[in-house]
């Protein structure tokens, strides 16, 4: 959590979140999610990272208990899910066909997974977000 700043708005997570802050990061995803944020022009800080997994002997461990803490401390009221199955650590039992779901006064917004986002063409990535950017426009 030390990573996260006050001010955040939103945060952002997804399954292999845990394993990239645990020392084994993807650049190819952080390529993705630098180019995402940069798509979404939001301004520096309004958008942070907090794992909802932990990396466990080489394994990702789930950790919703913990992101849900953290948020709620942070007093962050929204976040950005990459994956149903994120999606499903998180809210177990949740619709994937839904955009946006509510649990514990915390908005989740249901994003494809940084997997599925990373093989689609410009003009498809841009739609993909488009949902995330209209949430994050109401927040202001």
């Amino acid at each position: 959590m030390k990573t996260v700043r006050p001010g955040v708005k939103i945060l952002f997570t997804y399954f292999e979140l845990g394993q990239d802050m645990g020392g084994e990061p993807d650049p190819v995803r952080r390529e993705l999610l630098t180019t995402i944020i940069y798509l979404l022009r939001q301004p520096k800080g309004v958008i942070g990272f907090l794992p909802h997994t932990e990396l466990v002997e080489g394994t990702l461990a789930p950790k919703a208990d913990y992101f849900r803490q953290a948020a709620a401390r942070l007093g962050v009221k929204a976040a950005a899910v990459f994956g149903e199955r994120s999606l499903q650590t998180l809210i177990p039992g949740a619709d994937k066909t839904r955009l946006i779901h509510s649990s514990n006064s915390m908005h989740f917004i249901s994003m494809p997974s940084t997997e599925e986002l990373r093989q689609k063409p410009f003009e498809q990535l841009l739609q993909d977000i488009e949902p995330l950017r209209a949430f994050l426009f109401g927040l202001d």
